[in-house]
């Protein structure tokens, strides 16, 4: 028998598992590089999140999830703390840039991607998610 919660009774607040998650439309991915074992940001990588920011001005409904990586040469260790590093600069350029904190809904260091079928100097980067809010 289902008991019926008394009136003016607070109920409880839902647990995590419930509570309603945005739900987020991948737009565009765009590549933000880096040179071997750096996390500064050079001209190419400048110029890459020069247009992520023309998009994100254009668009002020969009929200951005950043993935940091590195090639596999060297220790696994370093190799995560090394692509927090991209993630991390990648993000202060943005929010140096004027786009809000609340617009980039997460920050991943991914470390090494092992894959043979992507060279080594397209894993040296921070794929910048592009999204929109769905309904």
């Amino acid at each position: 028998v289902a008991r019926a919660t008394p009136p003016g009774a607070v109920q409880p607040p839902p647990t995590p598992d419930r509570v309603p998650r945005a739900a987020h439309t991948l737009v565009a991915v765009v590549h933000v590089p880096f040179g071997f074992d750096r996390a500064d940001l050079d001209p190419a990588a400048e110029a890459a999140l020069t247009s992520i920011l023309k998009e994100m001005r254009r668009n002020t409904a969009l929200t951005i999830g950043l993935e940091g990586s590195t090639d596999a040469v060297g220790n696994v260790d370093y190799n995560i703390r090394l692509s927090q590093r991209r993630v991390e600069a990648v993000r202060r350029w943005l929010l140096g840039h004027g786009i809000e904190r609340a617009r980039i809904v997460s920050a991943t260091a991914r470390g090494p991607l092992a894959s043979v079928a992507v060279k080594d100097d397209l894993k040296r980067r921070v794929m910048v998610k592009l999204m929109s809010a769905s309904e």
